[in-house]
C-alpha cells in the first residue's frame, strides 16, 4: 500500500530539521579540530561557510537515500500488515519501528556525525595543502575489526585505508554504521604553525600561563583560535592536583575559577553567566565525566562539556540543543551503569564508567567521545 506523496515530503522535512543543524556542526567541529592538530589559522567565517555547504549538498543525498530505503520498508510493512486476518495497530507499530525508531535514529545520527567530522576535517586539510592523514580510534573494547585493522594508518587522501564487510573502499571514516574514528593530519615536524603567527599578533603574553594572563589577552586568543585555545588551557589544568573549570561563551571568556581537588562550585548568577556555552574543566583522579557533570550541563543548557586529564579528553556534545532534565541524569546513569557491567561478562575489557556515557548520550541524542592526548601525529 503507497503512501501519499504528502507523507514522505513531510517526513523529509523532519529529517531534514533532524540532520542539517547537527551535519553542519559536526562538519564544523571537525574543521576546527583538523585546524587545531594541523596548525591551521582557524577562519570562523569561512568554515561556517563551508561547513553549512557541504553539510546541505549531502543532506539533499542522505536524504534521498533514506526516502528510499523508507519507503521500502513501511511500504512492505503496511503491505504485509493488510493481508493479515486480525493483525493489530500494535503489531503494525512494531514493525514500523525499525524505520522510525530510537535505535535506528541513533545508529544514523552517530554514522553521520562521524562522516560530517571526517569532512570537515578533510575540507581543513585540503585548504591547507596537507596530502596525508592518519586513521585514529578510541583504543576501547567497541572498535571493530575493521577500524582496529586502519588503526594509525597512514594513506593519501582520497586514497583507502581498506575496504568494509562488502569489500567497498573506505578512503575516511565512517568504516560501518555507528562508526565512532576520526583522522588526523600527517605534517612535518619542521612545519610551523599558522596559527602561532595569528596568537602572537593577537597576545604579546602567549608564553604566560592562561590563568595568569588578562581577560583582554585571553579573549585575543581564543578569536585568534578558539580550539587551540581550548588545547592550551586543558594542557596546562591537566596536571593539576586540585580542580579549575574554565567557561567560554560566544566567542569570550566568561569565568575561570579553581575548586578543590573534587569540584568547582559555581553561584546562580555565574551559571547563568555562561548559560548555553561551553564548560570544561580537569579531573586529578583522571576519571571520565562524574553525574555532577552531566547534571551541570543539563542545568546550565550546556553545548558542550569538556573533562580532562594527562592521558585523556571527555567530551559530551548537545549540538541541537536536546532538553536534558537534570532530575532524571542520576537515575538514567545508574540502570546504564548496570547495563554496561552487564557487558563486561561477554568482554571484560569494558570500562562501564566510559560505555555508561556512552549509552546514555545514544539514548538522549548527544555526542559522546574520548580523545587520546598522547596519540602523535607521525
Amino acid at each position: 500500500m503507497p503512501l501519499t506523496a504528502d507523507f514522505w515530503e513531510s517526513e523529509n522535512r523532519r529529517l531534514l530539521a533532524l540532520f542539517l543543524p547537527r551535519l553542519t556542526q559536526m562538519a564544523l567541529t571537525g574543521m576546527q579540530s583538523a585546524a587545531r592538530q594541523a596548525g591551521i589559522a582557524f577562519d570562523n567565517t569561512l568554515y561556517n561557510q563551508r561547513a553549512e555547504q557541504w553539510a546541505r549538498s549531502y543532506t539533499d543525498d542522505l536524504l534521498a537515500e533514506l526516502g528510499t530505503t523508507t519507503e521500502r520498508i513501511v511500504g512492505d510493512a503496511v503491505g504485509d500488515w493488510i493481508k493479515r486476518d486480525g493483525a493489530t495497530i500494535g503489531e503494525l507499530n512494531e514493525a514500523l519501528t525499525p524505520a522510525f525508531g530510537a535505535a535506528r535514529a541513533n545508529a544514523i545520527a552517530v554514522t553521520e556525525t562521524t562522516r560530517a567530522f571526517a569532512n570537515g576535517q578533510e575540507e581543513a586539510y585540503k585548504a591547507e595543502g596537507i596530502t596525508e592523514w592518519i586513521w585514529r580510534t578510541n583504543k576501547d573494547e567497541m572498535v571493530c575489526k575493521y577500524c582496529g585493522g586502519a588503526n594509525n594508518k597512514t594513506v593519501k587522501i582520497g586514497e583507502p585505508f581498506g575496504h568494509d564487510a562488502k569489500g567497498n573502499p573506505v578512503t575516511k571514516p565512517p568504516f560501518h554504521p555507528n562508526c565512532r574514528c576520526w583522522v588526523a593530519p600527517k605534517v612535518s615536524k619542521d612545519k610551523k604553525p599558522k596559527f602561532e603567527q595569528a596568537v602572537q599578533q593577537a597576545n604579546t603574553q602567549a608564553n604566560k600561563p592562561i590563568k595568569k594572563l588578562s581577560d583582554v589577552d585571553i579573549n585575543a586568543r581564543i578569536q585568534a583560535d578558539f580550539t587551540k585555545f581550548i588545547n592550551d588551557f586543558e594542557s596546562e589544568i591537566s596536571k593539576q592536583n586540585y580542580e579549575t573549570a574554565g567557561a567560554f561563551k560566544d566567542g569570550s571568556k566568561v569565568s575561570i575559577k579553581d575548586g578543590s581537588k573534587s569540584s568547582v562550585s559555581f553561584t546562580e548568577s555565574e551559571i547563568d553567566s555562561f548559560r548555553g556555552g561551553v564548560l570544561t574543566h580537569n579531573h586529578p583522579r583522571g576519571s571520565t565525566f562524574s553525574v555532577e557533570d552531566i547534571k551541570m550541563m543539563a542545568y546550565a543548557e550546556l553545548t558542550e562539556i569538556r573533562a580532562t586529564n594527562p592521558n585523556y579528553v571527555y567530551i559530551m556534545q548537545n549540538p541541537n540543543g536536546v532538553k536534558i532534565q537534570e532530575k532524571n541524569v542520576r537515575r538514567a546513569y545508574n540502570r546504564y551503569l548496570k547495563s554496561a557491567i552487564m557487558e563486561m561478562k561477554n568482554d571484560p575489557l569494558i570500562n562501564p564508567y566510559n560505555r555508561a556515557w556512552e549509552i546514555f548520550a545514544e539514548k538522549n541524542g548527544l555526542i559522546y567521545r574520548k580523545e587520546d592526548k598522547n596519540a602523535k601525529n607521525e
